[in-house]
């Protein structure tokens, strides 16, 4: 007897002092027993909570489906996991993650449901601050790309417009000094003088 008063007793300071808040109600919903965790977590006196359904921490923002889902897997006798919007009893809301099982006796007759939740408020704040920077960064990107393209494109064009006015000028000079060596050959071979064969040869030695 004593061996199993200490086995019960061990497994009821475990339950009582659970990081998690633990909750157990009976099959009419009232509930019959919560640990330490849950006062914390709920702002409700253990005498406030105790003959209570669980509704009294409702704050009308779960999901609509979540309960039947939930009381359609318990009445099947099996486990059922999902999240609550509750509300702390000062008022503010936070989300839990519940993990609820049903209490059977031998024969199979539920007896109590026994919820095991843990709350995920900050979790959930903090990943969607994560969600929002990486999307953040994904604009950045996108608009430094934007950029980079723009700037890329920008240079291109600067290198075609370089590029044909350089062809252009190349065109523009060597039309008139085609033209100067032409008549610099023909007068070379008119019988010029020797001071303008001179000045011929000089011309044609720097085109």
């Amino acid at each position: 007897r004593k061996e199993m008063e200490n086995e019960l007793r061990k497994l009821a300071q475990t339950v009582e002092q659970n990081p998690e808040a633990i909750i157990i109600t009976n099959v009419e919903g009232e509930i019959e027993y919560v640990n330490e965790a849950s006062v914390r977590t709920t702002g409700y006196s253990r005498e406030e909570l105790i003959g209570q359904n669980p509704r009294i921490l409702q704050s009308e923002k779960t999901e609509h489906e979540a309960y039947p889902a939930m009381w359609e897997a318990l009445n099947s006798g099996r486990h059922w996991k999902g999240e609550f919007k509750n509300r702390h009893k000062d008022g503010h809301e936070y989300i839990e993650l519940a993990r609820i099982a049903p209490i059977s006796m031998s024969d199979g007759t539920i007896t109590h449901f026994v919820a095991v939740k843990e709350d995920i408020t900050e979790k959930k704040s903090l990943a969607r601050e994560l969600d929002d920077h990486r999307h953040h960064l994904e604009e950045l990107v996108e608009k430094r790309t934007a950029q980079l393209a723009e700037a890329s494109e920008k240079a291109e064009a600067a290198n075609r417009a370089k590029s044909a006015f350089l062809a252009n000028m190349s065109h523009e000079i060597r039309t008139p000094m085609n033209a100067i060596v032409g008549l610099t050959h023909l007068m070379q071979r008119s019988n010029p003088t020797p001071e303008q064969a001179d000045r011929l040869d000089k011309i044609d030695s720097s085109i």
